[in-house]
């Protein structure tokens, strides 16, 4: 026999005999093991919590990953990226689970952790690490990006509030509520549910103390909220708003979407109380006045408006629908936001119609928006679906559930404005699908400023 052929037999008998040893020293047989995945590894926070009284933190991650993990990188707040060494190795495994169970039994956390899950040497599923960190006084943003195969997650995102904050230097929320369903003129149609939505939502932030210094409220409903009165509530908050302030203005009630001019343009209004369609000009609250003058205030603010057409605001208030005057206005936003460092983030219920529902009880965007802050869904709205509504495609890789989404927003007990949008872009459609009809709210902003936070 050739002695090349001769030792290419040996190699590979031997390597057939040291593959057969590994399902007696791993968990699960080479037979188990998927081929190479394109999907990043998943990671969650095994420990969450919205408030701690250290500023030391420990941060327990599981990491669900298909091959080893080469690097995992922490960022909190606005340091410097940190990337760590030597974590998810397979020898560490058994004392980390018996660290994450001691931390988490002091913390009264019900979590339970399962053994390590091998696929092979050095890569594993479900696996633990401890990070610890420091936090600092407030609000603490900390971001973990984790990478195997050259797969790196999306940025995971987790918020812990670390109570050290002295009550005279946290934030104040200026609050504006405003809900127009019954009209002085007899020619506009009734809305059953505007006042009661402004009054949710006045509602639920009662018992925001820790979050906020006080809650200043600003509320105004059918009678009482006519164009000169939400006017002199406005310039009343622009009086008292100071720049670490948070602004929260929400709208509910007819959107008016007028056409004019020869470049055919639209100006969208709010109708207050006392709008008469014989003079729109000079009864109606245009939606570029009430963007302009709260994105003006030197603070974050977070605009929502459940009305109808009110999607259109997100241009500015007035929408060209010529090419030219398209151009003109993107360039006349890009500057007021460039001068504008605070964050602005405007969430509106549709381009066209919006829906209310004595189902709900509220508008669709107004019923999204509570289950948030109630932490709740109604499954009652989603009975007599005909297919499976709770689940949708993210980036055409990862399927969720709305039970799902909401507890991955609301896992760390804060809700800030992205979170926010993230659910309503979700949930309003399927509401409104599920009465037959079509709604899609439109928004616009990147801010990531905190508005509420959540109660057991």
């Amino acid at each position: 026999m050739n002695t090349n052929l001769l030792k290419l037999c040996i190699a590979f008998f031997l390597s057939a005999s040291s593959l057969a040893l590994y399902p007696q020293g791993w968990e699960v047989d080479l037979s188990e093991i998927v081929p190479y995945d394109a999907n990043p590894p998943k990671v969650q926070w095994v420990n969450p919590t919205d408030t701690v009284r250290s500023s030391k933190f420990s941060l327990i991650l599981e990491v669900n990953s298909n091959y080893p993990i080469e690097s995992v990188q922490t960022k909190v707040n606005h340091e410097n990226w940190r990337t760590w060494k030597g974590l998810f190795l397979s020898e560490n495994a058994e004392d980390r689970r018996e660290q994450a169970n001691e931390l988490l039994q002091k913390g009264a956390n019900s979590y339970t952790i399962l053994p390590p899950y091998y696929y092979y040497k050095d890569a594993i599923i479900d696996q633990l690490e401890i990070l610890e960190l420091s936090l600092q006084s407030g609000i603490n943003k900390i971001e973990v990006a984790v990478t195997n195969k050259g797969k790196t997650t999306n940025k995971t995102t987790f918020h812990i509030f670390y109570k050290d904050t002295p009550n005279n230097i946290l934030p104040v929320l200026h609050l504006v509520t405003i809900g127009v369903g019954d009209y002085l003129m007899d020619d506009i149609q009734t809305l059953n549910y505007p006042a009661k939505d402004a009054e949710a939502i006045d509602s639920v932030f009662v018992n925001q103390k820790d979050l906020y210094r006080n809650v200043k409220k600003y509320h105004l409903t059918d009678s009482t909220a006519t164009k000169e009165a939400v006017v002199t509530l406005i310039e009343e908050v622009k009086k008292s708003v100071n720049k670490s302030d948070v602004i929260m203005a929400f709208f509910s009630g007819h959107g008016d979407r007028t056409s004019y001019g020869k470049i055919s343009q639209e100006e969208i209004r709010f109708m207050p109380y006392n709008f008469d369609h014989g003079n729109k000009a000079n009864t109606g609250i245009s939606g570029s006045y009430i963007i302009n003058e709260i994105e003006k205030m030197p603070c974050n603010s977070l605009l929502i408006f459940d009305a109808c057409h009110s999607g259109k605001l997100v241009s500015n208030g007035l929408v060209a629908k010529s090419s030219g005057a398209k151009k003109a206005m993107k360039v006349k936003v890009k500057r007021r936001l460039k001068k504008n460092k605070t964050q602005s983030v405007i969430l509106t219920a549709s381009a066209e119609e919006a829906f209310e529902h004595p189902d709900w009880k509220h508008g669709a965007l107004t019923t999204a928006i509570l289950e948030v802050f109630d932490n709740q869904i109604n499954t009652n709205f989603t009975s007599d679906y005909k297919q499976d509504p709770f689940t949708f495609s993210r980036n055409g890789k990862r399927l969720i559930t709305t039970p799902q989404l909401l507890q991955e927003i609301t896992a760390d007990g804060l809700i800030d404005a992205q979170e926010l949008l993230r659910y309503v872009n979700h949930r309003v459609p399927e509401l409104v699908r599920n009465q037959e009809g079509e709604q899609h709210p439109v928004f616009k902003g990147k801010g990531d400023f905190f508005i509420y936070q959540l109660h057991d």
